[in-house]
């Protein structure tokens, strides 16, 4: 290659001619480009190292613990991460590891403290129930949904409710004044005390809700008309008696009595009337001893024919007198039975004298009954004493409360041979327990009414 210039020189023209060899000046450019296709090569190339670095030390160690976090907010805490280097990607994912642990022990721990307050919530006694400011029942624990499932069977319109209306009223009084209250209320013979409290919250200083406290008291309140019942009984089962005491000591005193005959029939009566107030003392006495836990049992073989032969011999005088047939019935392979025969024998006394009061008027039943039947029960493995009558029953109301002591179903005394201070069934009930046994009572009013006491056949 030549290239060729024109000049002129102090009034002289020239030519200056410069000529180099093509080939050399390409071999040198195509060197040139050989080392900036190298030089590029290379830069490529630790641009995709450093590239393929960055993902395998940077984005996917980001991408695994991105993951791993999403798995701790849904509890998911199975997962922890593995390093293969030690930097800072390293070092934020040892602290995420902690963060899970930590955060897995504190799940834990606050999982089985709100089991355990879910425990101890549903076990509590008295109902719960937590309503918000729309009056929208919020929470609530077994008792309280007892309550509810019972005030919706008993109110008709319950469906169209949140709430029973007295509730309503001791809510909204809440509300506006921050104030709780309390009040007894009742449904369908059940009685509740209801404690209404508001649900202020602090940094508010507004009510965000109400918690309503109900406890069941019906058994209280019956306990304590029970009681009532019993001081008027005793009072006028021991009135009675000690005035015909009291009239008969002065007439025999004042030798108002004329023959030794009356005087001997006062002091027959006076006798008499002594011996039903000890016997009433010492129910009571037995009573609470035996509810105490002291009770002394003398098992023996006993003879069961003989057992209710005798109780029926007690009872001739009155079977005659109220026109009551009294039979007892042994099934095959049940002669006898090891029990205390005393106790035992109170136990079936008590049954039948109760059917013999609570007998049907005369003329009311073609035929009156009391019926004893004795058989096994070979599913529960049990002897069973079944004592039947078509008296006059017992209201549905009563019999949840029929063992209950100084509980009488027939309050009023419209029959004088219905007296009694109510312990009866009480004493029955505590004796049958004491042999391992258990008792019910089944009863329609104007029908008639049967107990069944169950006693273990290994005492056979």
């Amino acid at each position: 290659m030549v290239f060729v210039h024109k000049f002129e020189l102090q009034g002289q023209s020239g030519m200056l001619v410069i000529g180099y060899d093509l080939d050399e000046f390409q071999t040198y450019q195509l060197n040139a480009e050989s080392i900036t296709l190298l030089l590029l090569t290379v830069y490529l190339m630790g641009t995709i190292i450093y590239y393929q670095h960055l993902i395998r030390n940077v984005a996917e160690p980001l991408g695994i613990m991105t993951d791993i976090a999403f798995k701790y907010s849904r509890n998911d805490f199975s997962k922890r991460i593995t390093f293969e280097s030690y930097d800072e990607i390293s070092g934020l994912g040892t602290a995420m590891n902690k963060l899970g642990k930590t955060l897995q022990a504190t799940m834990l721990m606050n999982r089985e403290e709100r089991e355990l307050l879910n425990h101890l919530f549903d076990s509590l006694p008295s109902g719960i129930l937590y309503f918000d400011q729309n009056f929208q029942l919020k929470l609530v624990n077994g008792p309280g949904q007892d309550f509810l499932d019972f005030w919706r069977r008993v109110d008709p319109d319950a469906e169209a409710k949140a709430m029973p209306h007295q509730f309503k009223e001791m809510v909204q009084y809440a509300f506006k004044t921050t104030a709780g209250s309390e009040a007894d209320l009742s449904w369908s013979q059940r009685h509740y005390n209801v404690k209404v409290t508001p649900v202020i919250q602090a940094d508010l200083q507004k009510t965000t809700g109400v918690l309503i406290v109900l406890q069941d008291v019906t058994n209280e309140r019956q306990l304590d008309i029970i009681r009532g019942d019993f001081i008027t009984n005793v009072s006028h089962d021991l009135r009675t008696p000690l005035q015909m005491i009291k009239g008969y000591s002065e007439a025999i005193i004042d030798n108002i009595a004329e023959s030794n005959d009356e005087k001997i029939e006062m002091a027959q009566i006076i006798l008499d009337e002594t011996t039903e107030m000890n016997k009433m003392v010492n129910n009571l006495l037995d009573l609470s001893r035996m509810q105490a836990g002291y009770v002394d049992l003398n098992r023996q073989n006993v003879d069961l024919a003989d057992f209710f032969d005798h109780l029926a011999s007690r009872f001739e005088n009155s079977f005659k007198e109220a026109a009551i047939q009294f039979t007892y019935e042994l099934a095959d392979g049940i002669k006898t039975y090891t029990f205390d025969e005393e106790k035992m024998n109170q136990v079936f006394y008590n049954l039948i004298d109760n059917a013999v009061r609570y007998s049907a008027e005369i003329g009311k039943r073609r035929k009156k009954f009391i019926h004893i039947t004795i058989r096994m029960d070979d599913v529960l493995d049990n002897v069973i004493f079944e004592v039947s009558d078509n008296g006059i029953g017992i209201q549905a109301e009563s019999l949840p409360f029929i063992f209950e002591r100084f509980y009488k179903n027939d309050k009023s005394r419209t029959y004088s041979k219905q007296k009694g201070t109510g312990i009866g069934l009480s004493i029955v009930k505590t004796i049958v327990e004491a042999h391992d046994g258990e008792i019910e009572v089944h009863s329609e009013p104007g029908v008639g009414t049967t107990f069944l006491v169950r006693l273990p056949f290994h005492a056979v």
